[in-house]
């Protein structure tokens, strides 16, 4: 299911897309029925997507979000500065 999502994501490289958008009722829990987490597929799409792209993680609810909270943190503070 990783790669589907990889996949995706390179299609929207290619189309020139300059946002993409991951949303779902609980972005936090993606993953656990595919035994991967949310922080490797960010981690992977980043390296597809172009400089200055844009991503958008929309809704989560607390209790699966918090086992990520340390890498998102990072993971946002690498693309602020």
């Amino acid at each position: 299911m990783l790669q589907i999502h990889l996949w995706f994501g390179g299609v929207v490289v290619v189309e020139g897309v300059v946002e993409l958008w991951l949303t779902s009722e609980d972005l936090g829990a993606y993953g656990h029925d595919i035994g991967v987490t949310l922080p490797e597929l960010l981690w992977q799409l980043v390296d597809i997507i172009p400089d200055g792209a844009m991503m958008r993680l929309g809704m989560t609810n607390p209790p699966y979000i918090m086992e990520h909270l340390e890498v998102a943190f990072m993971f946002v503070i690498q693309f602020l500065y």
